[in-house]
């Protein structure tokens, strides 16, 4: 699959969400990877590096409401972690 395929199909796998919580899983691989790209939307920036470990890693890639401490983002990551039964 040439590299703007490969794009498009990360593009395209549906978002899931969580309350304010939205993210996006990819990857097929044992370990997991959690990707906290640092924003309130999914977006593509940090596709390309998806896409690099995709086959060696599973990557959860969420977006995030504005959090009022370390522990309610936290907390927000867990429950993210729980839904895919990531331990």
């Amino acid at each position: 699959m040439n590299k703007q395929a490969a794009l498009e199909e990360l593009r395209a796998i549906r978002e899931k969400s969580l309350g304010d919580w939205k993210y996006r899983v990819f990857g097929t691989g044992a370990k997991t990877f959690l990707a906290i790209p640092g924003g309130e939307l999914v977006n593509d920036l940090g596709f390309e590096f998806v896409l690099a470990i995709g086959e060696t890693h599973r990557v959860v890639y969420p977006a995030y409401p504005r959090a009022s401490s370390i522990e309610e983002l936290a907390d927000g990551l867990r429950m993210i972690l729980d839904a895919e039964g990531i331990g």
